[in-house]
């Protein structure tokens, strides 16, 4: 079962990204509420697959080329770019080691929070 929700999501994915066309009657793309329901499903914890086996598919199944252009961080930031809880720019480098989808919002949240507040000074 992880496996094949882990081809769905990373084909969502690819699919969002343009890396694989998108057909012009796919419900997922064509429907507009469908985009806030995946985004949802796919954040919530029961939902979660680990990282390491959408990576694992990720790299049996990509290319050559499409492994040196891009990771599977910037291909999930890229999904989850339309949301309204992402704040800041994306920076996909200083994303650490994810345990799962959820956790690497959480990362990109809280990096884009650091970057946006400063350090803070001890008033003594």
């Amino acid at each position: 079962m992880m496996i094949l929700d882990g081809c769905f999501v990373l084909e969502l994915f690819r699919k969002k990204a343009g890396i694989v066309p998108q057909h012009p009657d796919d419900p997922i793309f064509k429907t507009s509420y469908m985009k806030k329901i995946l985004l949802s499903d796919l954040l919530l914890l029961e939902n979660q697959l680990p990282w390491y086996v959408l990576e694992s598919i990720f790299y049996l199944t990509a290319s050559h080329r499409e492994r040196a252009d891009t990771s599977l961080v910037a291909l999930a930031l890229k999904f989850f770019g339309f949301s309204t809880i992402r704040s800041g720019a994306i920076n996909p480098n200083i994303i650490p080691v994810n345990k799962h989808l959820l956790d690497l919002q959480r990362n990109n949240l809280l990096s884009s929070y650091a970057s946006v507040v400063p350090e803070q000074t001890a008033w003594y």
